[in-house]
């Protein structure tokens, strides 16, 4: 217990009383700071996505090793941490004052307040949007990337319905193709979902001892590729649910929870808690998405967008796109342009096409130069990430390469 004889004229670390605060309530944060806090020295952190080399050749009897193999590092990304702070003020009179089951008031509030800054420092650890600068007026304080911003869309499973086995099935699919599944994945739910998962599984969950305590019956859930603890998590949007691998999760800190004393300018006692942290997200495919939405309309073509080079056109919908042929190439085929404006032809063979945040991006191996350059993207060759498929062409305006 922190009594109020501990904290005077201290500076003291909290960070193992923040760890063990309400793992029942806020178990994501919970889960990763038990992980161990990986120690930073700045307010921003990058770091490396690692990839196995991918040749497989054979070796031939008594031939000299000429050729090495390595890791590939050469993509990553990055975080920023954010402050995240609490006060204490309680007069001496309060303190002085009788309450029932309070035995300190001052420790009792500084509880509260630590209570607090775990549950925003959950909040942000899921759903935080990078925002690195804090200029502008008024100034607003940096934030971190959450879990749910670092899924990418070919990472994300949408559905019209309440999720089925198959969903659950799919998510954990993609991991295990990735290499980033395991038998001790987590399963983050809102409410929404944790009713969902725990109706698939509610006759299928046996006991052994106690079987008269309340609690959801689905713990942990054995999937075609993999298995996963199950948790209710508050600070989830309605309706979805994140399959995560928490090996990949780093929580990271700059300045760990610690509690100051403020200066005495009356009568009363003052004090604030503080801690500085981020987090680390080691792998691209290290969590999927699951989103419950009722989306039944396709997207719609919005804009084209031409690089300095002259080279790349980016293409920007109403929503984010996905590949909806069978394959990269399939989509490429998918794809022509005309130069002159009206003759449409298929892309050369050093073209390439990819979709990068939902957006469609060719790149041209010859710079465009005409003034009247169209790009025409065929029917079902795109579709949104809930399924609903592009039926007709989309034909850009011309594009004009002849500016500076």
């Amino acid at each position: 217990m922190i009594k109020t004889a501990n904290l005077e004229y201290e500076i003291l670390d909290l960070t193992k009383e923040l760890i063990l605060l309400d793992t029942v309530n806020l178990p994501f944060s919970s889960l990763l700071m038990k992980k161990g806090t990986q120690k930073i020295g700045s307010v921003i952190t990058n770091w490396k996505y690692e990839n196995l080399d991918n040749t497989n050749a054979l070796s031939l009897e008594g031939a000299d090793v000429t050729a090495f193999q390595a890791s590939d590092r050469s993509t990553g990304d990055k975080n920023v941490c954010q402050i995240i702070s609490k006060a204490i003020s309680v007069s001496e009179t309060a303190d002085a004052v009788s309450l029932e089951n309070i035995a300190d008031l001052f420790a009792h509030e500084l509880n509260n307040r630590m209570l607090e800054a775990k549950r925003d420092l959950e909040y942000y650890l899921i759903n935080g949007v990078y925002k690195e600068d804090e200029s502008g007026t008024p100034a607003t304080p940096r934030q971190m990337k959450g879990l749910y911003n670092f899924i990418t869309v070919e990472n994300t499973i949408s559905r019209n319905a309440t999720p089925n086995l198959s969903d659950l099935n799919a998510m954990c699919k993609l991991m295990k193709q990735a290499g980033t599944a395991s038998q001790n994945l987590v399963l983050l739910c809102s409410y929404e979902m944790m009713d969902a998962v725990s109706d698939l599984f509610y006759d299928k969950t046996s006991y052994i001892g106690v079987t008269d305590e309340f609690g959801s019956p689905a713990k942990k859930i054995n999937l075609t590729y993999g298995s996963a603890f199950v948790y209710l998590c508050d600070s989830l949007p309605a309706n979805t649910m994140i399959l995560t691998n928490m090996d990949y999760l780093k929580f990271a800190s700059l300045r760990a929870l610690k509690y100051q004393d403020l200066a005495k300018t009356g009568s009363s006692r003052k004090g604030f808690i503080e801690m500085e942290n981020t987090l680390k997200f080691l792998n691209p495919t290290a969590a999927v998405l699951f989103v419950m939405i009722e989306d039944n309309a396709a997207p719609t073509y919005t804009s084209a967008a031409l690089d300095a080079t002259k080279k790349i056109v980016t293409m920007t919908f109403s929503e984010n796109v996905v590949n909806a042929t069978a394959n990269a190439a399939a989509l490429k085929a998918g794809i022509t342009v005309a130069t002159d404006g009206s003759t449409f032809s298929a892309l050369a063979s050093g073209d390439s096409v990819k979709i990068t945040d939902g957006k469609l991006v060719i790149t041209f191996a010859s710079a465009l130069s005409t003034a009247t350059n169209k790009i025409k993207v065929e029917a079902n060759t795109l579709k949104d990430v809930n399924g609903n498929v592009i039926t007709e062409d989309v034909t850009t305006a011309a594009i004009d390469a002849t500016g500076e």
